[in-house]
C-alpha cells in the first residue's frame, strides 16, 4: 500500500470549492486521512495507468462529502461538493418508483 503526501487540485476542482464553499484543507485533510470515509467507488478511466475513484465522506449526521479523485504518482481532485442527506434521501425515494 502507498502513502501519499500530497494532493493536488485541477484548476476545475479549485474553481467548484471557491463556489461551493468548501475548504481546499478540509478535503485534502479527509484523503490524507480517510478514518470518515463512507463508501469508495471505482470509475473506468480512459488513461493508462491512472485509477479514477469518486470518494464520500461523513461531515456530520446532515452532510456528506463527495469527492471525485484520480490516482497515479499523486492524489488529484477533479470535483468536490456536499451533498444534504435529507434531499439525497428524498431524491432516491421519488426515484425508484
Amino acid at each position: 500500500m502507498r502513502n501519499y503526501n500530497e494532493v493536488m487540485f485541477t484548476d476545475k476542482a479549485i474553481l467548484r470549492c471557491r463556489q461551493r464553499g468548501i475548504d481546499k484543507e478540509s478535503v485534502t485533510g479527509h484523503l490524507l486521512n480517510p478514518k470518515s470515509l463512507i463508501h469508495c467507488k471505482e470509475e473506468e478511466s480512459q488513461q493508462s495507468g491512472e485509477h479514477k475513484y469518486m470518494l464520500w465522506f461523513r461531515l456530520s449526521h446532515a452532510r456528506t462529502l463527495a469527492v471525485r479523485v484520480t490516482i497515479n504518482e499523486k492524489i488529484k481532485v477533479i470535483t468536490a461538493y456536499i451533498i444534504i442527506n435529507k434531499i439525497q434521501r428524498g431524491m432516491w425515494s421519488r426515484w425508484k418508483m
